[in-house]
């Protein structure tokens, strides 16, 4: 497997702080959807995120053995310099 380039490199930095802004704002607008629009309490806004996380600890329990076991650990490592030997 060859080196990344840096070019490449910027592109998936910039591909993953643009996901992680779009879950950023999903979960801010949600949240004041929830509270001004369907009249939520806090309380149950908060209670309303839990099967996010629930789905999101189960997902990865079972996602990441899974993946793991399918390849190696070279390609989800693009970023830092990689020893040769």
């Amino acid at each position: 497997m060859g080196e990344v380039e840096p070019i490449q490199q910027v592109g998936v930095g910039l591909v993953m702080l643009l996901m992680g802004a779009g879950q950023l704002a999903t979960f801010s607008f949600l949240t004041l959807y929830l509270q001004t629009i369907k009249q939520y309490s806090p309380m149950i806004t908060g209670l309303a995120y839990l099967p996010f996380a629930v789905g999101i600890g189960i997902g990865s329990g079972f996602a990441g053995p899974a993946l793991q076991a399918r390849t190696s650990i070279d390609p989800p490592v693009t970023f830092g310099p990689r020893d040769p030997s």
